[in-house]
């Protein structure tokens, strides 16, 4: 996929994995954990000098082309495994630097780099996820409905994230309350508003809208 598929599909995937966490502090939706997202979705087409990401490191991404190929180490659980090692000083940093700017940065950018692998395994030649194995992982299985890179099956899959990032993406981490949101969308309402539903004999679910507020939709329980 082109780059700016993979960092929307990035960012939009970090921002559910925060909206969902157990514990936002250790995922805050910041600018920076965006921001790092959408970088690290860039870095395994590191292997090519053709890519955002090969370009901006010229000699080592020819040295990966040549030594092992585009769509290979890096797109791989091996790559994504040394990634996670090569950041994992970012764990610690945060608590040495008595700093919370960058704290979750580690989670974003092994996030985003997951996800480009994701989204690759959907186009048409798949990825190699249990590399040095040659086998392509893929999905869907049927070649007809996965992505071609650079089509309009591509776009149409990219106006499907802006969307999704424009409905759930914070616009500042002034917000908290849009995680809140987010999190009660998909994992449903607290236990005690479904035991109050079930004592007025009514189903309830939450729904979610743009303006980030919640509402509820019912029907009577069937006798």
């Amino acid at each position: 996929m082109m780059a700016f598929t993979h960092g929307v599909i990035g960012a939009v995937t970090f921002a559910g994995a925060s909206a969902l966490a157990g514990t936002p502090e250790a995922m805050p939706l910041t600018g920076a954990t965006l921001g790092a997202a959408t970088v690290a979705a860039w870095l395994p087409d590191v292997d090519t000098p053709h890519s955002k990401a090969g370009w901006c490191v010229y000699p080592l991404a020819l040295w990966i082309e040549r030594r092992f190929g585009h769509r290979t180490v890096t797109h791989s659980l091996v790559g994504a495994l040394l990634f996670a090692l090569l950041c994992s000083p970012l764990l610690w940093l945060p608590q040495l630097a008595h700093s919370h700017a960058l704290q979750g940065v580690w989670g974003a950018l092994l996030c985003g780099y997951v996800s480009h692998l994701l989204a690759d395994a959907a186009t048409k030649s798949g990825v190699p996820l249990a590399w040095p194995s040659r086998a392509r992982w893929v999905f869907p299985g049927h070649e007809r409905y996965r992505i071609r890179t650079g089509s309009r099956g591509e776009l149409g899959l990219f106006l499907i994230f802006v969307l999704l990032g424009v409905l759930f993406v914070p616009p500042t981490a002034a917000r908290p309350e849009v995680d809140d949101g987010i999190r009660k969308c998909f994992v449903g309402s607290d236990a005690q508003g479904r035991a109050g539903a079930h004592e007025r004999g009514v189903a309830r679910w939450p729904v979610w809208c743009s303006a980030c507020s919640r509402a509820t939709v019912s029907r009577p329980r069937p006798s």
